[in-house]
């Protein structure tokens, strides 16, 4: 029973804090009775024999008294420095004998200690507890902890204070009572022979223990920064630091790395899906299903991209052959490798056409479009339509003929004064100057050419134009190019009219952004398709087209008409 209370008495001195015992199981009671009479071979305390009573040698007190006599012995040590609490705010702490570094001290205890304020404090014997240097124990804050040198002191308690009361003391004594002394070894020596260099490591070279360097362990390890590590970098801890975003991607910004969404990271790639690449598109993966087959091409057939052969393609683009276009003819082979200018083709055998030159004046009745232009060119006058039997002279005059005799309806002369001398015409009333000519009053009184006919003459054979642009609708505007003659009356004939369009007034043919439709009219050439066109008018001398242009902005159209060019000034499109 003795035995019992002395382990309680030090399990509960041992213990500061919540801990878990083990249950022990008691020895057989056989073992116990075994015990009876005998001496602890470890304690040297004896067993009391059963059976003694008070009034045997020793009585039965005398030797409870020696076992409690040699037991506190016992205590005694174990209590050494112990640290206990005296009241709320101090703590004591029992004397004690103990050894540092080699040296004896004795500290003769303390019973009131104050404990400053709410924290852990740590308590420790070093060498000024000792009784010639102050006989204080040390305490120090939770904020400097123990010393790091375990060799300097010898750690008795831990106390804890919360709300001005000590609440907690943890004996921590028995983390040096049962430390064990190193056998001596030569491999311990080497390494306490060694300089304890600031960052050197103990590393073995295969014989003894040696200090190396940082770089030369990292060698040793196989861990060299720049060849088997990676060396710290700024940019490396700034890449450590970003989210791991699913889908994102580390990108420089020029002065660090962030991450970047794919939407960003395609913009700064110049990738960006409708603006530099083309987005998926259904259309783009029917296209990309077709096959490559040899001549075939790629057409819309209202639904989907299809392939065709090139019958059927030119069918699509009404370019069939034989029935659009030309179909191939040597003749035309022929005609098309004559490559003089100004001539006209004659055919001199079969699939065979030579030039044949067209001299100036012959190309300029070849122009004309009706037969009174090319008498016009030719110089001749309406005596050139009447007949042989039924020739009516009205005026000019006649010359390297003999005079007509007064008789035959002439004048008998060949000039002027004669010929009135024997008409004995009256010389005032049939005299003319030639500024009467523009006198209207006067000719038309003498019964000659009018001047109105003549204006109108004139009129009919100098043909202007006019360009007008309608009104916008959407993107589009008619554009109407009207012949007419010098009074601005409509001429009733069919034109030859060269269109085009341009950026700049009288300006070359730009076909950019344009769409060209010719509504009235016929086009004979398309010579740059949306730009320049040769065209005949309706029989009314009117060429009409409608003009889109999607994305707005100005033109200028031009008409010639006759070698004469006219504009329809500057014609505002206005953006969608």
């Amino acid at each position: 029973m003795w035995r019992m209370m002395i382990i309680a008495i030090l399990a509960i001195a041992a213990s500061a804090s919540a801990v878990n015992y083990p249950t022990e199981a008691w020895p057989a009671t056989a073992t116990i009775d075994a015990l009876n009479g005998t001496t602890d071979s470890l304690t040297g305390l004896p067993y009391i024999s059963s059976g003694t009573k008070p009034t045997s040698t020793p009585t039965l007190m005398q030797q409870i008294d020696r076992q409690f006599q040699r037991r506190n012995l016992l205590l005694a040590a174990i209590g050494a420095a112990r640290v206990v609490k005296v009241d709320d705010t101090h703590i004591g702490v029992f004397p004690s004998r103990y050894h540092l570094r080699g040296t004896n001290y004795y500290y003769p205890g303390q019973s009131s200690v104050a404990i400053a304020s709410d924290d852990t404090w740590y308590v420790y014997l070093d060498s000024d507890s000792d009784e010639g240097g102050g006989a204080d124990v040390t305490i120090a804050t939770d904020l400097a902890g123990w010393p790091a040198d375990t060799t300097t002191f010898i750690p008795l308690a831990e106390v804890t204070m919360a709300s001005s009361v000590i609440t907690t003391i943890t004996d921590v004594r028995n983390r040096r009572r049962y430390a064990t002394w190193q056998p001596y070894g030569a491999a311990l020596a080497a390494i306490e022979a060694l300089a304890k260099t600031d960052s050197n490591f103990i590393v073995g070279n295969g014989t003894t223990w040696v200090a190396e360097t940082g770089a030369t362990a990292r060698a040793s390890l196989g861990l060299t920064i720049g060849t088997h590590v990676q060396a710290w970098d700024a940019d490396l801890d700034t890449i450590g630091g970003l989210a791991k975003t699913d889908s994102n991607f580390i990108v420089g910004n020029g002065s660090a790395w962030v991450a970047e969404t794919g939407t960003t990271v395609r913009t700064s790639l110049g990738l960006a899906i409708g603006t530099n690449v083309e987005a998926w598109d259904n259309d783009l993966d029917d296209i990309a299903a077709l096959t490559p087959t040899d001549s075939y091409f790629m057409v819309g057939d209202g639904t989907d991209w299809v392939t065709e052969t090139g019958a059927t393609a030119r069918a699509s683009l009404e370019l069939t052959i034989g029935t659009h276009v030309q179909a191939y003819d040597a003749d035309l082979t022929s005609i098309a490798a004559l490559s003089t200018t100004g001539i006209l083709a004659e055919r001199t055998g079969a699939n065979t056409w030579a030039a044949v030159t067209v001299t100036t004046a012959g190309k300029a009745i070849l122009d004309d479009a009706a037969a009174s232009d090319q008498r016009t060119t030719l110089g001749l006058g309406t005596i050139a339509t009447q007949a042989a039997n039924n020739v009516a002279i009205t005026g000019g005059a006649i010359s390297g003929i003999t005079d007509l005799a007064v008789a035959d309806g002439g004048t008998g002369a060949s000039d002027a004064e004669t010929a009135r001398t024997n008409l004995s015409a009256a010389a005032a009333s049939h005299t003319h100057s030639l500024t009467d000519i523009t006198d209207e009053g006067a000719l038309a009184s003498k019964s000659e050419v009018a001047a109105t006919d003549l204006a109108a003459a004139v009129q009919d054979v100098i043909p202007q134009a006019s360009v007008t642009a309608g009104t916008q609708a959407a993107q589009v505007r008619a554009i109407t190019v009207q012949v007419k003659d010098a009074a601005a009356n409509v001429l009733a004939q069919r034109f030859a009219v060269q269109l085009w369009l341009a950026a700049t007034d009288f300006g070359a043919p730009d076909a950019t952004g344009n769409a060209v439709a010719i509504t009235t009219g016929t086009a004979l050439q398309t010579v740059t398709a949306h730009a320049h066109y040769t065209v005949i008018s309706d029989a009314n001398g009117a060429v009409v087209f409608d003009l889109t242009v999607a994305a707005g902005g100005s033109r200028y159209v031009l008409a010639e008409v006759d070698g004469r060019i006219y504009s329809s000034g500057e014609v505002e499109f206005t953006a969608p």
